[in-house]
């Protein structure tokens, strides 16, 4: 296996902030898709809103960005939390406009009534696959629903459970669409002899979801999220951390799915652990947590990230790097693989996908991330295919997704089920949006093709909780980019959570520090790198807004 290393100069990259550009092309639009509010400041609280996952959808002539995401600001009989929908609608001329605001899906009772939301399309209706433990049963199920474009149910997912072992605690779900009517799913089902990963088919007929196989792909997997993207319409490559530890001692595995059939064709470790061997020291090299993205018709990256493991069952958690991935799948296995390190502004819980990039169309992986600690703006990191088919670490850019923090664990570890020992938010993001408005004249943003959409979690400034935010980013344009106004690490502000000072910190002066670090990776290592360069970025970037109201 090959190894290409890149080391991020983050005081150049904070220099940027004095380059901003008349052309405001680079600068995202954001949106605001639900308030920053929602339950109790206390265990079972919940953080506002959290998990978002998304998709794009065109249909009769319009197209939609859809996403459902879990949301504390519900009744008081439906807490914690429960499901919620939001729709947006592309416009050729003007911005994007909620056509669907906040529906609650579900109304559920238990303590994890709706949790891990994961969606697909088949180009008309939406599948979301979710886990629930309602009427307080002891272990979580997985749940398939059914909506419209606008957010409408069709279907009643307590009568679609797609799992099938109610002795185990079975969620964490991942969905794509293939084709014809056919999905491909996988859950964690975690209970019995061993943890497991599994694959499931689901065949959409009007509003009935059918399971069509089921077949175990990564074992064991005490921490086996599954992540996975289609390879053709008979074909999806489904991976997840493998083995019997948090962290996962084994590390990635991946395998190949024949989705007809419904068998596994292979299993390969693509991101191997390497665990400490020194009696009673933890400290290693864990792989874990895969995000997964079909680059073109041949490569497939797999987004990593690694934990030295030195606060194994604590949550105080290790340093973390986030690796990038190649491959070269094909029916006889993985192919020739490379890979990249240090990508990321945060290098912790990030999400991964791939689109076209800059004025040539290169086709690019996009690395999604933001803090750890609710103090820093989420950022996307991107990695181009060069020539010769590697990645290519000389053409990394880096963009600014929105000017509000990002929180990428730190309320969900606050108001979680499990309060300062596990709780994480989880990235998603899409590549190779069109733009309605693309080369129309008085059309939005009509040098950008296509756009990177990106929603997200954090705090505005008098908010008690974390506010969801929907941030279109350009993709492939007409000119190229200018340079990022500013470096998206750590801000000490004063929307800052862990900061003694913000009159909504949950632990204010007297109270002493909260516990930080929940679930399998924590601060550390270049991740938990702070800089008050970041502070220099978000005025440029405010400047770049500013300057767009005043000419419109």
């Amino acid at each position: 296996m090959r190894h290409t290393r890149f080391r991020m100069d983050r005081r150049a990259l904070g220099a940027l902030a004095l380059l901003l550009s008349s052309t405001a092309v680079a600068a995202p639009h954001v949106m605001q898709l639900a308030p920053g509010i929602g339950g109790p400041r206390e265990r079972d609280g919940g953080p506002g809103n959290e998990q978002p996952a998304l998709l794009y959808l065109s249909k009769g002539g319009s197209s939609y960005i859809v996403t459902i995401y879990m949301s504390s600001n519900v009744p008081q009989e439906d807490r914690p939390w429960q499901l919620k929908c939001s729709s947006i609608k592309l416009n050729a001329t003007g911005a994007p406009t909620i056509m669907a605001d906040q529906v609650q899906l579900t109304h559920y009772n238990g303590n994890r009534p709706a949790n891990h939301p994961a969606v697909a399309t088949d180009g008309s209706s939406v599948v979301f696959l979710f886990g629930s433990n309602h009427d307080n049963e002891a272990r979580v199920q997985t749940y398939a629903g059914l909506t419209d474009e606008t957010c409408q149910l069709l279907n009643d997912p307590m009568q679609n459970r797609v799992s099938n072992n109610r002795a185990n605690n079975e969620g964490a779900a991942d969905i794509q669409f293939n084709g014809n009517g056919l999905f491909t799913g996988g859950y964690l089902s975690q209970g019995g002899d061993v943890d497991r990963s599994i694959a499931i088919g689901l065949q959409l007929s009007g509003t009935t979801l059918t399971v069509t196989y089921r077949h175990t792909v990564v074992a064991p997997a005490n921490i086996g999220r599954p992540a996975i993207v289609v390879l053709a319409q008979d074909r999806s490559l489904f991976c997840a951390a493998k083995g019997d530890e948090r962290p996962p001692e084994v590390g990635v595995e991946c395998g190949l799915i024949d989705t007809t059939a419904g068998t596994v064709l292979w299993r390969n470790v693509v991101a191997p652990s390497q665990p400490s061997n020194w009696p009673g020291v933890n400290a290693g090299l864990y792989m874990n947590q895969p995000s997964v993205g079909k680059l073109d018709e041949t490569h497939v990256a797999v987004s990593v990230v690694s934990s030295t493991g030195e606060g194994r069952n604590k949550n105080h958690k290790g340093s973390s790097m986030a690796h990038l991935y190649l491959l070269t799948p094909t029916d006889a296995g993985p192919g020739a693989m490379t890979q990249a390190d240090q990508l990321g502004a945060y290098q912790v819980h990030n999400g991964l996908c791939t689109g076209a990039y800059g004025a040539n169309g290169d086709r690019a992986v996009a690395i999604f991330d933001t803090s750890i600690t609710g103090s820093g703006v989420p950022a996307l990191t991107f990695a181009k295919l060069n020539a010769g088919a590697q990645l290519a670490m000389g053409m990394m850019d880096q963009r600014v997704v929105g000017a509000e923090n990002g929180d990428s664990g730190y309320l969900s570890n606050r108001y979680g089920r499990n309060p300062n020992y596990q709780g994480r938010d989880f990235l998603r993001c899409i590549g190779d949006v069109p733009n309605p408005g693309y080369h129309v004249t008085g059309g939005f943003m009509p040098n950008v093709r296509t756009f990177f959409v990106a929603p997200y979690d954090g705090r505005k400034m008098g908010d008690p909780k974390n506010a969801l935010f929907m941030s279109f980013v350009p993709g492939q344009v007409d000119a190229p980019l200018p340079p990022d106004p500013g470096h998206p690490g750590d801000n000490n502000n004063s929307s800052n959570p862990g900061n003694p000072n913000d009159p909504n910190n949950p632990n204010p002066p007297g109270k002493g520090p909260p516990s930080l670090w929940g679930c399998s990776v924590g601060l550390g290592g270049v991740g938990a790198e702070a800089s008050s360069l970041a502070v220099l970025g978000l005025l440029g970037f405010a400047l770049i807004l500013s300057s767009r109201r005043q000419r419109s």
